[in-house]
């Protein structure tokens, strides 16, 4: 009977990595009841029954804000050798029940993981820090989530970084990567919705001219697409450049109607 289970375990190793997938998930939501029941149900002729059990004992005893002290450095010292030997997740999830969320989306991003770090940080940082956690801790999830933009963007997926950076609220980034997609409309779409929603404010002289500047881009392009009602609305929001657009616009209506 143990030979046939373990050619089963052999034979369906999708069944297993399921399994591990949903006892995961069960850890990063918190409900360890269910992930240890899961970790405990490994039959003995498995080859992860005894790092499972240990991984059910960790999950016992320790509470979402990890342990102190030597302890601490220790289960961090396991994690790291775990991670370094390419046993990647088993050293995330100790440094997740240590309450090393922020140091287990980094392992996981330099082993280029970034979907999952994301999910990591999403769970365990921001939902929590939106609910019963800290600033910090959203703060943390957002830097995770603009380093996952960034790599996308260097790998010249800049609409998925955008949509990253929009999710995170990083607005003049966001505006910034459709700019050099040349997406000038949708750019202006976006800041003005977030500052008229009080979501963004520019942070400095720089941004502020950005903001203006890219306000003034799409007002030329309503312009010489014929609606230049709107086209003077949109420059309006431009600044000083803007008002010279109108400016220069009212002479061109005056021209016009001379000529005429």
């Amino acid at each position: 009977m143990a030979t046939e289970r373990a050619a089963l375990y052999q034979s369906k190793p999708r069944a297993y990595e399921h399994t591990r997938q949903l006892t995961r998930d069960h850890l990063l939501l918190n409900d360890k009841d269910k992930a240890i029941a899961l970790l405990l149900n490994t039959e003995p002729e498995h080859g992860h029954f005894y790092s499972n059990h240990l991984l059910a004992c960790l999950a016992a005893i320790l509470q979402p804000a990890g342990c102190h002290g030597n302890a601490h450095s220790t289960l961090k010292l396991v994690a790291t050798h775990l991670i370094a030997s390419g046993h990647i997740w088993q050293g995330v999830e100790i440094l997740i029940l240590n309450g090393q969320v922020p140091d287990a989306c980094r392992y996981l991003q330099a082993n280029h993981l970034w979907e999952d770090s994301a999910r990591v940080a999403k769970l365990l940082l921001m939902d929590k820090g939106q609910g019963d956690g800290t600033s910090a801790e959203v703060s943390e999830a957002k830097e995770i989530w603009t380093r996952w933009a960034s790599h996308l963007n260097n790998c010249r997926q800049k609409f998925g970084a955008t949509l990253i950076l929009i999710a995170v609220g990083a607005w003049h980034k966001a505006a910034e990567l459709l700019v050099h997609q040349h997406m000038h409309d949708a750019a202006a779409l976006l800041l003005r919705a977030a500052h008229q929603n009080d979501l963004y404010q520019p942070r400095d002289a720089t941004e502020l001219e950005f903001m203006h500047g890219v306000f003034c881009q799409y007002a030329r392009l309503l312009y010489e697409s014929g609606w230049q009602s709107e086209a003077k609305i949109w420059a309006g929001y431009g600044g000083p450049n803007g008002q010279q657009f109108i400016d220069e616009w009212k002479i061109l209506d005056v021209d016009a109607v001379s000529s005429s």
